[in-house]
């Protein structure tokens, strides 16, 4: 425990002998706890010397391996009874509430038992989510999201709530009517792992606990609410802004013209939007030549032709107060028309369009992405056909 001591605030676990106790005071029969006074008191770190002081505290003689580990103090052992002693910090936690909520969570199936108490040693802080078997029977307004072949999501209604400590109060209570999603998993009440632990202990933060159906016997992970897309069910790909990869894609379809008229062009915007991976990534689509004005041109030469214009309905973002896309309209962009259709750069590209009159494709980049580009393309002559030739080509190259 002392080789676990990372900086100066954190508590000293040590062997603390039980003369060092006084005003001894019982609070429950029923799982030993007293409240005390430690004579010398626990160590602190001030001003590079370890000093004592006398403290209140709280011990207990309960066999069990949850331990608020961040807020004990120590081991300790009554000369009469034997007893070994755990010492906490004093309000630090209720105790009697914690014994209760500790000894009340049997699922009946030893697999599930032993992911609970896995879960529960983990905690350390009060402000953790305090894993717990839930009982299907507190679950009302019911509702399916979302399905698989492995899980169907539900939302509901949990009607006690998950526990939370009061810290004004030094006791846990419940938040009742919580909000919560269930993931109920297929055919788990006789698979050989049961739950998909990985899942549970990577996600833990996001968990309240387990359950299972009364119907079908089927085991639910019960998740905090807020994590899961309402459309279908699935953990968001970015948590913090209610971003669905799977669902925003699908919304693309709506939201762009991607039909070019040509065959390759329209299979590689498809392919371009497949690699959306964040909510800030640009939307790659086809931009009809018609959406531009004020186009002025910048640079021209025998295998380019730079301009500048204003997008008029403007490129897609994803508004995260909205949780949807939108347009920024009048975008100010720069084009340019090459004689390379593999030449893209996608983290500055807004897309592909085309000349109504000549039938060149046009390049839609960032107005600052190519703001070099006219130098980029008149400063690189060698003097040789075929150098010039290569240059040409690996600059074209992504």
């Amino acid at each position: 425990m002392q080789s676990n001591i990372d900086r100066s605030s954190d508590i000293i676990f040590e062997w603390i002998p039980y003369d060092q106790f006084k005003d001894i005071k019982e609070i429950d029969k029923g799982v030993n706890v007293y409240s005390a006074i430690w004579k010398n008191g626990p160590l602190y770190y001030k001003k590079r010397t370890i000093f004592g002081k006398n403290k209140y505290v709280k011990s207990y003689t309960y066999s069990i391996n949850y331990i608020y580990l961040s807020k004990l103090y120590g081991i300790s052992q009554d000369p009469k009874t034997r007893d070994y002693i755990l010492v906490f910090k004093h309000k630090t936690i209720d105790i009697m509430d914690t014994m209760k909520i500790i000894t009340n969570w049997t699922s009946g199936n030893e697999k599930i038992d032993n992911l609970i108490q896995k879960m529960r040693l983990k905690f350390n802080e009060t402000s953790n989510i305090l894993f717990e078997w839930i009982p299907y029977d507190q679950f009302n307004n019911i509702k399916v999201i979302g399905r698989d072949e492995f899980a169907t999501i539900y939302s509901a209604i949990w009607s006690d709530g998950p526990l939370h400590y009061d810290n004004y109060r030094f006791k846990y209570t419940r938040n009742m009517n919580e909000k919560v999603i269930l993931k109920c998993l297929y055919n788990s009440y006789n698979s050989q792992n049961i739950l998909d632990l990985n899942e549970v202990e990577v996600s833990s933060n996001k968990i309240y606990g387990v359950s299972q159906n009364s119907d079908t016997n089927d085991y639910i992970i019960v998740f905090i609410d807020g994590f899961h897309c309402r459309n279908c069910g699935k953990q968001f790909t970015q948590i913090y802004n209610k971003w669905c990869k799977q669902c925003q894609l699908s919304n693309l379809k709506n939201i762009t013209i991607w039909a070019s008229g040509n065959e390759k062009i329209d299979s590689f915007i498809q392919k371009m939007q497949l690699k959306i991976n964040a909510s800030w990534n640009i939307i790659f689509e086809w931009i009809p030549f018609e959406q531009f004005n004020d186009v002025k041109e910048i640079k021209s030469d025998d295998l380019t032709s730079i301009s500048s214009a204003m997008w008029k309905n403007g490129q897609l973002y994803y508004d995260n107060n909205k949780y949807e896309y939108a347009r920024n309209q009048n975008t100010k962009v720069k084009s340019y028309y090459s004689i390379n259709r593999n030449s893209y750069m996608p983290e500055v590209l807004y897309g592909i369009s085309q000349n109504p009159d000549t039938k060149d494709y046009i390049l839609v980049f960032k107005a600052t992405a190519i703001r070099h580009a006219v130098k980029i393309f008149t400063n690189w002559t060698s003097g040789n056909e075929k150098i010039d030739d290569l240059i040409q080509e690996m600059r074209l190259i992504e």
